[in-house]
Protein backbone atom coordinates (compact mmCIF):
# COMPACT_ATOMS: atom_id res chain seq x y z
CA UNK A 1 0.00 0.00 0.00
CA UNK A 2 2.62 2.34 -0.75
CA UNK A 3 3.01 4.94 -3.92
CA UNK A 4 6.26 5.94 -4.85
CA UNK A 5 6.40 9.24 -6.70
CA UNK A 6 9.14 11.20 -7.93
CA UNK A 7 9.32 15.07 -9.40
CA UNK A 8 8.74 14.06 -12.91
CA UNK A 9 10.52 11.43 -15.56
CA UNK A 10 12.09 14.82 -16.70
CA UNK A 11 14.14 16.01 -13.62
CA UNK A 12 14.46 12.09 -12.27
CA UNK A 13 17.18 10.11 -12.72
CA UNK A 14 16.38 6.89 -11.15
CA UNK A 15 13.37 4.02 -10.54
CA UNK A 16 11.14 3.44 -8.39
CA UNK A 17 11.34 0.09 -7.00
CA UNK A 18 14.72 -1.28 -7.60
CA UNK A 19 15.96 -4.77 -6.89
CA UNK A 20 19.44 -5.22 -7.76
CA UNK A 21 22.47 -8.07 -7.61
CA UNK A 22 25.93 -7.70 -8.74
CA UNK A 23 27.56 -10.35 -6.08
CA UNK A 24 30.11 -12.63 -8.03
CA UNK A 25 29.96 -16.30 -8.76
CA UNK A 26 26.84 -16.63 -10.23
CA UNK A 27 24.87 -16.39 -6.93
CA UNK A 28 20.63 -16.42 -6.82
CA UNK A 29 18.80 -14.36 -4.31
CA UNK A 30 16.01 -16.01 -3.03
CA UNK A 31 12.40 -14.60 -2.37
CA UNK A 32 11.24 -10.99 -3.48
CA UNK A 33 7.95 -10.58 -3.66
CA UNK A 34 6.40 -6.40 -4.29
CA UNK A 35 2.57 -6.31 -3.80
CA UNK A 36 -0.05 -3.34 -3.86
CA UNK A 37 2.31 -0.30 -4.79
CA UNK A 38 2.23 2.51 -7.37
CA UNK A 39 5.25 3.50 -9.00
CA UNK A 40 5.21 6.76 -11.20
CA UNK A 41 7.27 10.20 -12.21
CA UNK A 42 10.96 8.22 -12.68
CA UNK A 43 13.38 8.83 -15.08
CA UNK A 44 13.56 5.02 -15.54
CA UNK A 45 11.86 2.43 -14.86
CA UNK A 46 9.00 2.03 -12.29
CA UNK A 47 9.36 -1.47 -10.56
CA UNK A 48 12.92 -2.79 -11.87
CA UNK A 49 14.77 -6.38 -11.34
CA UNK A 50 18.29 -6.12 -12.49
CA UNK A 51 21.15 -8.49 -12.39
CA UNK A 52 24.69 -6.71 -13.17
CA UNK A 53 26.88 -9.67 -12.95
CA UNK A 54 27.14 -12.52 -15.08
CA UNK A 55 24.39 -15.20 -13.98
CA UNK A 56 23.21 -13.70 -10.59
CA UNK A 57 19.70 -12.86 -9.99
CA UNK A 58 16.89 -13.16 -8.18
CA UNK A 59 14.41 -16.60 -7.72
CA UNK A 60 10.88 -16.67 -6.37
CA UNK A 61 10.04 -13.14 -7.79
CA UNK A 62 7.02 -11.80 -7.60
CA UNK A 63 4.92 -8.94 -8.95
CA UNK A 64 1.57 -8.09 -8.48
CA UNK A 65 -1.35 -5.88 -7.93
CA UNK A 66 0.79 -2.70 -9.08
CA UNK A 67 0.68 0.25 -11.15
CA UNK A 68 3.32 1.73 -13.02
CA UNK A 69 2.74 4.75 -15.23
CA UNK A 70 4.96 7.96 -16.17
CA UNK A 71 8.16 6.56 -16.07
CA UNK A 72 10.58 7.98 -18.81
CA UNK A 73 11.93 4.04 -19.83
CA UNK A 74 9.64 0.93 -19.02
CA UNK A 75 6.78 0.27 -16.38
CA UNK A 76 8.06 -3.45 -14.97
CA UNK A 77 11.41 -4.88 -16.24
CA UNK A 78 13.62 -7.37 -15.81
CA UNK A 79 17.35 -7.70 -17.10
CA UNK A 80 20.04 -9.75 -16.90
CA UNK A 81 23.62 -10.04 -19.06
CA UNK A 82 23.24 -13.32 -19.43
CA UNK A 83 19.87 -15.67 -19.96
CA UNK A 84 18.32 -17.20 -16.75
CA UNK A 85 19.76 -15.17 -14.49
CA UNK A 86 16.17 -14.46 -12.84
CA UNK A 87 13.85 -17.78 -11.99
CA UNK A 88 10.24 -18.23 -11.17
CA UNK A 89 8.89 -15.24 -12.02
CA UNK A 90 5.41 -13.88 -11.54
CA UNK A 91 3.80 -10.57 -12.61
CA UNK A 92 0.16 -10.33 -12.72
CA UNK A 93 -2.89 -8.12 -11.70
CA UNK A 94 -0.97 -5.04 -12.73
CA UNK A 95 -1.78 -1.58 -14.83
CA UNK A 96 0.99 -0.20 -16.72
CA UNK A 97 0.39 3.02 -18.71
CA UNK A 98 1.74 6.16 -20.55
CA UNK A 99 5.26 5.50 -20.42
CA UNK A 100 7.17 7.03 -22.90
CA UNK A 101 10.16 5.69 -23.90
CA UNK A 102 13.17 7.67 -25.18
CA UNK A 103 16.15 7.98 -27.66
CA UNK A 104 17.96 4.97 -27.27
CA UNK A 105 19.87 2.27 -28.76
CA UNK A 106 18.20 -0.47 -26.12
CA UNK A 107 13.93 -1.17 -25.93
CA UNK A 108 11.59 1.51 -23.97
CA UNK A 109 8.68 2.57 -24.06
CA UNK A 110 7.53 -1.13 -23.09
CA UNK A 111 4.79 -1.61 -20.43
CA UNK A 112 6.28 -5.20 -19.23
CA UNK A 113 9.55 -6.17 -20.10
CA UNK A 114 11.28 -9.69 -19.35
CA UNK A 115 14.68 -10.14 -20.00
CA UNK A 116 16.93 -13.14 -18.31
CA UNK A 117 14.54 -15.34 -17.40
CA UNK A 118 13.92 -18.78 -16.83
CA UNK A 119 10.47 -19.59 -15.53
CA UNK A 120 7.77 -16.90 -15.65
CA UNK A 121 3.65 -16.33 -15.73
CA UNK A 122 2.42 -12.81 -16.67
CA UNK A 123 -0.94 -12.95 -16.44
CA UNK A 124 -3.80 -10.85 -15.85
CA UNK A 125 -2.43 -7.15 -16.62
CA UNK A 126 -3.49 -4.11 -18.38
CA UNK A 127 -1.14 -2.72 -20.42
CA UNK A 128 -1.83 0.90 -22.96
CA UNK A 129 -0.40 4.22 -24.09
CA UNK A 130 3.26 3.13 -23.90
CA UNK A 131 6.01 4.14 -26.36
CA UNK A 132 4.97 7.28 -27.67
CA UNK A 133 8.41 8.71 -27.39
CA UNK A 134 9.95 5.69 -27.78
CA UNK A 135 13.05 6.29 -30.55
CA UNK A 136 15.20 4.17 -31.79
CA UNK A 137 16.51 0.58 -33.76
CA UNK A 138 14.68 -1.25 -30.83
CA UNK A 139 11.25 -0.34 -30.46
CA UNK A 140 8.64 -0.50 -27.63
CA UNK A 141 6.12 -3.77 -27.40
CA UNK A 142 2.74 -3.56 -24.50
CA UNK A 143 4.37 -7.21 -23.09
CA UNK A 144 7.23 -9.17 -23.99
CA UNK A 145 10.06 -11.36 -22.83
CA UNK A 146 14.22 -11.76 -24.68
CA UNK A 147 16.59 -14.32 -23.94
CA UNK A 148 14.59 -16.06 -21.82
CA UNK A 149 12.74 -19.53 -21.49
CA UNK A 150 9.67 -21.14 -19.93
CA UNK A 151 7.89 -17.97 -20.61
CA UNK A 152 3.72 -17.99 -20.00
CA UNK A 153 2.02 -14.65 -21.17
CA UNK A 154 -1.53 -15.24 -20.68
CA UNK A 155 -5.03 -12.96 -20.56
CA UNK A 156 -3.79 -9.81 -20.61
CA UNK A 157 -5.03 -6.63 -22.38
CA UNK A 158 -2.40 -5.01 -24.25
CA UNK A 159 -3.65 -1.90 -26.63
CA UNK A 160 -3.18 1.96 -27.99
CA UNK A 161 0.75 1.35 -27.52
CA UNK A 162 2.65 3.47 -29.56
CA UNK A 163 6.51 3.67 -31.46
CA UNK A 164 8.05 7.45 -31.97
CA UNK A 165 10.26 5.39 -34.45
CA UNK A 166 9.51 2.55 -37.49
CA UNK A 167 10.18 -0.52 -34.95
CA UNK A 168 7.79 -2.47 -32.72
CA UNK A 169 5.14 -0.30 -31.20
CA UNK A 170 3.08 -3.94 -30.85
CA UNK A 171 0.91 -5.46 -28.18
CA UNK A 172 2.79 -8.84 -27.70
CA UNK A 173 6.18 -10.39 -28.37
CA UNK A 174 8.53 -13.53 -28.26
CA UNK A 175 11.13 -12.29 -29.37
CA UNK A 176 15.15 -12.96 -29.75
CA UNK A 177 16.33 -15.32 -27.47
CA UNK A 178 12.97 -17.20 -26.16
CA UNK A 179 12.43 -20.77 -25.59
CA UNK A 180 10.05 -23.11 -25.08
CA UNK A 181 7.29 -20.39 -23.96
CA UNK A 182 3.64 -19.37 -24.96
CA UNK A 183 1.54 -16.60 -25.59
CA UNK A 184 -2.13 -17.29 -25.11
CA UNK A 185 -5.15 -16.14 -24.61
CA UNK A 186 -4.21 -12.29 -24.72
CA UNK A 187 -6.31 -9.66 -26.61
CA UNK A 188 -4.49 -6.46 -28.48
CA UNK A 189 -6.02 -4.06 -30.00
CA UNK A 190 -5.15 -0.30 -31.60
CA UNK A 191 -1.38 -1.03 -31.35
CA UNK A 192 0.78 1.06 -34.00
CA UNK A 193 2.91 -2.08 -34.49
CA UNK A 194 1.92 -6.18 -34.66
CA UNK A 195 -0.48 -7.58 -32.30
CA UNK A 196 1.13 -10.69 -31.46
CA UNK A 197 5.03 -10.36 -32.76
CA UNK A 198 7.20 -13.39 -32.97
CA UNK A 199 11.18 -12.69 -33.91
CA UNK A 200 14.23 -13.91 -34.21
CA UNK A 201 17.98 -12.43 -33.93
CA UNK A 202 20.24 -12.19 -35.98
CA UNK A 203 22.77 -13.60 -33.49
CA UNK A 204 22.14 -16.87 -33.71
CA UNK A 205 20.22 -17.16 -30.24
CA UNK A 206 18.07 -19.88 -29.81
CA UNK A 207 14.24 -19.34 -30.69
CA UNK A 208 11.97 -22.35 -30.92
CA UNK A 209 9.34 -24.20 -29.35
CA UNK A 210 7.29 -21.43 -28.92
CA UNK A 211 3.40 -21.41 -29.11
CA UNK A 212 1.14 -18.81 -30.01
CA UNK A 213 -2.39 -20.12 -29.66
CA UNK A 214 -6.14 -18.81 -28.75
CA UNK A 215 -5.08 -14.72 -28.97
CA UNK A 216 -7.20 -12.13 -30.31
CA UNK A 217 -5.73 -9.10 -32.29
CA UNK A 218 -7.49 -6.13 -33.81
CA UNK A 219 -7.12 -3.36 -35.16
Amino acid sequence: NLSVLSSGRATSTGSGISAYTDLPGDQTLPFLHIESVNASGFGRNGIEVVSGAGASGFQDVTIKFVATWDNAMNGILTYAPLAGAHRNVYVGYSKSFNNPGIESSESTGNGIVLGGVQGAIVERNVVSGNGTGALGVHGPIGVWAYYSSDVRIQFNESFNNRTAGWADGGGFGLDVGVTNSTMQYNYSHGNDGAGLLLAGGFDAADHAHNIVRYNISEN
